[in-house]
């Protein structure tokens, strides 16, 4: 029992430090996604400026996305703004429909991405409409991680609660487009009060613009007690609708194309003042009938298209075209509808052109047209030397189109290949002449062509030239290896002969110190010879005395015999050595 109890607990540990791990990527990337303000009391027709923010927790993001829900019966949007965002990259431009009562938008930004606790995304003008409790909440929403996969680290979406109370003013007439049958009469002037009109969604009043719900405002004066406005598409109608106390702004919603007229009057203690208007034009259809068309007869190998752009819009009229040329650059084309496009000079190949019809109101309608550049036919060589010497006249003759720019190349076999440019003549023809010529050596040979206009031809097939060594440089060759051959073998000789006056002048030193040793050792030999001739001889007269007294022996009679000869013959042959030695 304490053994299955024991087992029990392990596997309980095991699951909850399983359970920790996977909670732990959860609690380090956590982000939310909030609305500031979070709350606030309002009175109906006033305007509630509320932002969408996030906080990512210390991690960095690239990418926010969120569905919104409002109540249409409560609130309605004014505008949608992306000022002041940290995205800079919109997949879906933030958007919404009073009707539906939603907001929607996806922003990103490049990597690093964001960091911070109060990033904005974007910025929400509602207007109360009736008193209620107003509560907006996120129906969707996503915040993706810098991280290289878009890992989703949303953990947590706050909501708004606005309280709105009825103003105590009766509720305003809604707003005729037509003219009231009853104009009300002009009151009198005299101390009375007016004021200008603008508008931040729509301020210049001869622009046009593709957002449905202007907003107006205008200044109140002290003393304005009450307000009259009216919108029309009649200039000079006169305003009819009453607001007591004043309003300074109005926020219209669902306004038709076309233009449009603000009528505004205040009114004072002293009555109603001058009527002052405001124009408006809007425009939210895109243009309509566009289309692109080759002008003229196409030339497949004309490196420049030429198109006619036709579009129209009822409302506003086209405004400008934008065109891109396959991966280029998206360039205004200030054109009118009906004129004719010509592109910039483009390379041989397919293209695609890419090209949007805008209105005066930023709507547009786009479309494509692909075609092909074809290339020119190749120059053709119709004499070129095959065998040359070197330094000789190198000349070659071909044919292509003509009055056009020829290139040819010329390249040695492992070296890089040089380009020389000729233009042909009214028949097509040309020639290239290069005095200087070329080094021994393989060479190939190659042109291509450009015409007026810019076309281009592909390169022509390689010819090959060989250039040979001429015989008087063979010859001159020839002279030159021999004169090396005679100028080493002087300097031969000259080295020789340096080196026998060298070992002569040695030898000649080497005899006179020679000679100069061997008298030497003959006057030693002669002076050592006479001192021990002497010796012997004194010896020997010596003995001859002794001889009176005593008779010598035969023996030593001998001995003093050979010693005497031994002497002579001894220095005869010392003499004649040194004489051997001299002589040599």
């Amino acid at each position: 029992m304490q053994k299955q109890k024991q087992i029990k607990n392990r596997f309980f540990f095991i699951l909850a430090f399983t359970a920790i791990l996977f909670c732990l990527p959860h609690i380090v990337s956590a982000a939310t996604i909030y609305f500031a303000p979070a709350s606030g009391s309002f009175k109906t027709g006033d305007l509630i400026n509320a932002s969408v923010y996030v906080n990512t927790q210390s991690q960095a993001i690239n990418n926010t996305e969120g569905t919104i829900y409002f109540p249409a019966d409560t609130l309605e949007v004014i505008s949608v703004s992306k000022s002041g965002s940290i995205f800079s990259l919109w997949v879906e431009e933030p958007s919404f429909s009073n009707g539906a009562g939603s907001i929607s938008f996806n922003g990103g930004v490049p990597t690093p991405g964001f960091t911070g606790a109060s990033g904005k995304v974007i910025g929400i003008v509602f207007r109360a409409k009736k008193a209620g409790t107003a509560s907006t909440y996120f129906a969707s929403a996503s915040i993706r991680a810098n991280d290289g996969f878009g890992t989703n680290i949303l953990t947590g979406t706050g909501q708004a609660q606005f309280e709105i109370t009825s103003t105590t003013e009766p509720p305003p007439q809604e707003e005729p487009k037509e003219e009231p049958k009853e104009e009300p009469k002009e009151e009198p002037q005299t101390k009375t009060v007016s004021s200008a009109i603008s508008s931040n969604t729509h301020p210049d009043p001869n622009n046009w613009y593709n957002n449905s719900s202007p907003r107006l405002s205008w200044n109140l004066p002290a003393g304005v007690t009450a307000v009259r406005i009216l919108y029309s598409e009649n200039p000079n109608s006169q305003p009819s609708v009453v607001y007591q106390p004043a309003i300074s702004s109005k926020a219209l919603d669902g306004v038709g194309d076309g233009v449009w007229y603000f009528h505004l009057q205040l009114k004072n203690a002293n009555g109603w003042g001058a009527v002052t208007r405001f124009r408006f034009q809007i425009d939210t259809v895109k243009p309509n009938d566009f289309s692109i068309s080759v002008a003229g007869e196409r030339d497949d190998n004309d490196p420049v298209g030429h198109f006619i752009l036709s579009a129209n819009d009822e409302t506003s009229g086209i405004d400008h075209f934008t065109i891109k040329i396959d991966n280029g650059e998206e360039q205004t084309w200030q054109g009118k509808s009906g004129e004719v496009y010509n592109t910039s000079i483009l390379g041989v190949g397919e293209h695609t052109l890419f090209i949007k019809a805008f209105d005066k109101a930023g709507n547009y309608l786009a479309d494509s047209v692909s075609f092909t550049v074809k290339a020119l036919a190749a120059p053709v060589f119709i004499d070129y030397p095959q065998d040359l010497l070197a330094g000789d006249e190198f000349i070659v003759r071909g044919k292509t189109n003509p009055n056009s720019q020829v290139t040819i190349w010329i390249e040695k076999e492992g070296e890089q290949a040089i380009a020389e440019t000729v233009t042909s003549d009214a028949d097509g023809n040309f020639i290239l002449t290069l005095k200087d010529g070329f080094k021994k050596g393989i060479y190939n040979i190659w042109a291509s062509v450009i015409d007026g206009r810019g076309a281009q031809s592909d390169n022509s097939a390689k010819l090959t030239t060989v250039i040979k060594q001429s015989d008087v440089s063979k010859i001159g060759m020839q002279a030159v290896n021999l004169l090396s051959i005679v100028i080493i073998l002087v300097a031969l000789v000259l080295l020789l002969a340096s080196l026998s006056l060298f070992g002569w002048r040695k030898v000649l030193v080497f005899r006179r110190k020679i000679r100069k040793e061997t008298r030497d050792a003959e006057e030693k030999l002669h002076k050592m010879f006479n001192v021990l001739r002497d010796d012997i001889r004194e010896q020997i007269q010596t003995m001859e005395r002794a001889k009176n007294r005593r008779a010598l022996s035969v023996a030593e009679k001998r001995v003093l015999k050979k010693l005497q000869e031994s002497l002579d013959k001894t220095e005869l042959e010392m003499e004649k050595e040194i004489n051997d030695i001299e002589k040599i």
